[in-house]
């Protein structure tokens, strides 16, 4: 437990002098907020709140409220508002089972920089790794059609349903309970659901063995708070980073435009329904914010992962000091 913790302090010491030395400054934002992202891939922990509120004296109302998946929303609005790049060390929360690279409670690190591009900040996340790993690591970039052809020789576009269910029980001895869409919608639903599948159980564990690699062009439908590429308006400028079969970061070149962003959150709302979760009210703040926000591009780290890489260690539950469960 000892070294444990100094591990962890040292990994958070020189995630700070990283980025203060690059002019990016520390903030603090709320781990409870009325407001969650809609996303259906992630699923948030609702909380009933008993709040005290009013300006005719105190009363009491239960309302949902949500441990945060990620400290985005806020740190945006904090940017538009300040005009500063920030960064912020948060405990974040997934309503998600424990398994040897997940945890519902994780460290994270968030951080905005203006003026970026998702490229700029590939390169800033590549030098950060480098520093917290403390091993040379060669850099390989893939797009997300890349690297499906590599591994399973489909294009993740044009590849039908299916050709992907197929894949599915071959790969994953996966068989959906209703493999048929009965609209665009349903099929893209579909679709993103069987290729995050993939990205998550075949294909990311092939990855950034030989060093980081970066995945890059997501679908704009696994991408809702991401700029579309102007060349490709089905393709999202959204990265995630490997290392050694292991996701570390997910990053964006940030959606700006309030209109497509409500639009967005809308559909996810609608994926959710379909998918039989609960939709989640918009966050008008967040979205009435963004104007503001500029050109930006940020990224979120899971600080525990690469403590489990460079510890070796089996379970994520091995490099969290106290765990919710033994480890896995």
């Amino acid at each position: 437990m000892r070294e444990l913790l100094l591990e962890r302090a040292a990994l958070q010491r020189r995630c700070r002098t990283f980025l203060e030395a690059r002019g990016v400054v520390e903030a603090d934002t709320p781990t409870l907020w009325p407001s969650t992202i809609p996303d259906p891939a992630i699923e948030s922990i609702a909380v009933q709140a008993a709040l005290a509120f009013g300006r005719q004296g105190p009363g009491l109302t239960a309302s949902p409220h949500y441990l945060q998946t990620s400290p985005e929303f806020a740190l945006k609005r904090l940017v538009a508002a300040s005009g500063l790049d920030l960064y912020e060390l948060k405990h974040v929360f997934r309503n998600e089972p424990i398994s040897v690279h997940h945890h519902p409670e994780f460290l994270m690190l968030e951080w905005y920089r203006q003026g970026f591009d998702d490229d700029a900040l590939m390169r800033e996340v590549a030098e950060l790794l480098q520093e917290l790993l403390e091993v040379p690591l060669a850099v390989e970039t893939l797009s997300f059609q890349q690297a499906f052809e590599r591994v399973l020789n489909i294009d993740p576009f044009t590849a039908s349903l299916d050709q992907l269910h197929a894949l599915a029980f071959e790969h994953c001895h996966y068989r959906p309970a209703s493999p048929s869409a009965h609209t665009a919608a349903d099929a893209q639903s579909i679709r993103d659901g069987l290729t995050d599948l993939f990205m998550g159980a075949v294909i990311g564990p092939q990855l950034g063995r030989e060093g980081l690699c970066f995945i890059t062009d997501y679908p704009i439908s696994q991408a809702a708070l991401a700029k579309a590429r102007p060349n490709n308006p089905g393709v999202a400028a959204r990265f995630e980073a490997y290392f050694r079969g292991i996701e570390l970061c997910n990053g964006f070149d940030e959606l700006t435009d309030a209109d497509q962003q409500r639009a967005r959150f809308i559909a996810d709302n609608d994926a959710r329904v379909r998918r039989g979760q609960s939709p989640i009210a918009i966050d008008d703040d967040f979205i009435n914010a963004l104007p503001a926000l500029g050109a930006v591009a940020g990224v979120a780290l899971g600080l525990d992962r690469v403590l489990q890489l460079k510890l070796a260690a089996p379970s994520i539950t091995d490099v969290i000091p106290l765990p919710l469960s033994t480890r896995v």
